[in-house]
């Protein structure tokens, strides 16, 4: 049995069975895969990513995917962009470094360490944009500029408004297409 801290190479011995394993300063977090509801909304995000992504440059990706931050901070968003002048940091495993702009799509399972722990490694790690999505209340919490563990600046858009990214331009959605 592996004992903490966790690390990137501990990861890779785990089996390809569906679930979520992350490493967060080295503790493993070991989640269940999406719901159908949850799923839904991480297939739309994803269709409006990778959409922007083949008319702009830069790769959308959907969860399961390895982010790697370093050997014992890793995650999964649930749907990531990648500029193009960024894509470098796409190898042949695992993504190597922050990708552009991280959204997590909350479940009663993963909200407390998507609003807490992964905000926090997000923004030390410098991911740009982090969007957390709530099915519940049906809007997407919208943070930039990482600041330490923290970000500087934060907007919740819900209903028939847009959200733009600020990153990312041109890449919006409208929070009630994706619900």
């Amino acid at each position: 049995m592996l004992q903490p801290p966790y690390t990137y190479d501990d990861l890779l011995l785990t089996p390809e069975d569906n679930v979520r394993r992350e490493i967060f300063n080295g503790v493993l977090h070991v989640s269940p895969s999406g719901t159908p509801g949850h799923q839904r909304i991480v297939g739309r995000l994803f269709v409006a990513f990778d959409t922007f992504a083949r008319a702009n440059g830069g790769e959308a990706f959907a969860a399961p995917l390895d982010i790697v931050f370093d050997n014992i901070n890793t995650a999964q968003p649930d749907v990531f962009y990648i500029h193009p002048e960024r894509l470098g940091i796409v190898g042949a495993r695992a993504i190597v470094g922050a990708p552009s702009l991280a959204v997590e799509v909350l479940s009663p399972s993963n909200s407390r360490h998507d609003t807490i722990v992964k905000l926090a490694m997000y923004a030390r790690f410098g991911v740009p944009e982090y969007w957390i999505v709530d099915p519940k209340a049906q809007s997407i919490e919208q943070l930039w500029e990482p600041a330490g563990e923290r970000y500087a600046h934060r907007t919740v858009v819900a209903g028939t408004e847009p959200l733009d990214s600020v990153t990312s331009p041109g890449l919006s959605v409208v929070p009630a297409e994706i619900f």
